[in-house]
């Protein structure tokens, strides 16, 4: 009785049609009449398609790499701008140091 389920479990799952993976281990898998493919492997081919945009690509396409294109760089510049956060900390922690010891000096003059 084990192994019938156990066939039947793997009856029941699909696989990539071009990568292989289970549609357990990918995030969304369509289906097609003659095979399958996966969240995974329709970037790929979008990513293959839109490296060249004058290689007659549908109006979706082409949106579909220019707004790639822009996520891209908002990562960049998010990761730029943290970089510069960061700098921005560490220059500022000695001139912090330096005010705190200002602070403690100005105090212990008003107390003599």
């Amino acid at each position: 009785m084990e192994d019938d389920m156990s066939e039947e479990k793997k009856a029941v799952t699909l696989y990539c049609s071009f990568c292989g993976k289970s549609q357990h281990k990918v995030t969304r898998l369509i289906q097609g009449k003659t095979g399958n493919i996966c969240d995974e492997c329709v970037e790929l081919c979008l990513d293959t398609l839109c490296e060249n945009p004058n290689a007659g690509l549908s109006e979706r396409v082409r949106r579909f790499g220019q707004i790639k294109q822009l996520e891209e760089s908002v990562e960049k510049l998010q990761a730029a701008a943290g970089r510069l956060l960061a700098r921005e900390d560490e220059r500022r922690e000695p001139f912090d140091t330096m005010r705190s010891a200002l602070g403690e000096l100005e105090g212990a003059l008003k107390d003599d």
